[in-house]
């Protein structure tokens, strides 16, 4: 089964790779949803977005619908490079039984990379865990917890982010 990204719907939903400098330059071309109160959720669409961007993969789609089979599925971030699409379901504060829904809908398609990236101190139910341990989940959907910056403060996130990316920078660089 093929999943299709290239539906009326995700008109508007591109980024481009240049506002993935950082969380500031990716707000002002993809505004945070208003029914998110928070920016947590949003935070990890960017991480996603960025890691992607640096990758090579174009289009980059923000909040779009993919098409599996007959089912037309909201996911947070999308990109493509050549064959191989990434999909990614970002959550916080918990994965829930609607997700994991998702998930099995979108490990049946074919040439799909799905990624779920939860906030690393949001608890996971044991439930969850066994659901994501199941063959028909786990062979394609990789689980990835990340440690979201501790402050409110937007100018604060976007400096730390630049940090964890000069750490990572300089570790990649001595090995």
């Amino acid at each position: 089964m093929d999943l299709d990204l290239d539906l009326p719907e995700n008109l508007g939903t591109e980024v481009e790779a240049a506002a993935t400098a950082n969380y500031l330059a990716f707000r002002a071309c993809c505004p945070k949803p208003l029914l998110e109160c928070d920016h947590q959720r949003h935070l990890l669409r960017f991480y996603v977005v960025r890691t992607l961007a640096r990758s090579g993969y174009r289009p980059l789609l923000v909040r779009p619908v993919v098409r599996v089979g007959d089912r037309t599925i909201r996911v947070d971030v999308a990109a493509r490079r050549g064959e191989r699409v990434v999909v990614a379901l970002c959550e916080y504060p918990a994965v829930t039984r609607d997700v994991l829904a998702k998930l099995v809908a979108l490990g049946r398609a074919e040439h799909v990379e799905v990624l779920l990236v939860r906030h690393a101190q949001s608890p996971m139910s044991a439930d969850v865990r066994a659901s994501l341990d199941k063959p028909d989940v786990s062979r394609r959907v990789h689980l990835i917890s990340v440690k979201i910056p501790p402050s409110q403060d937007l100018l604060y996130r976007d400096s730390w982010i630049y940090a964890e990316i000069l750490r990572e920078g300089v570790e990649a660089g001595s090995a």
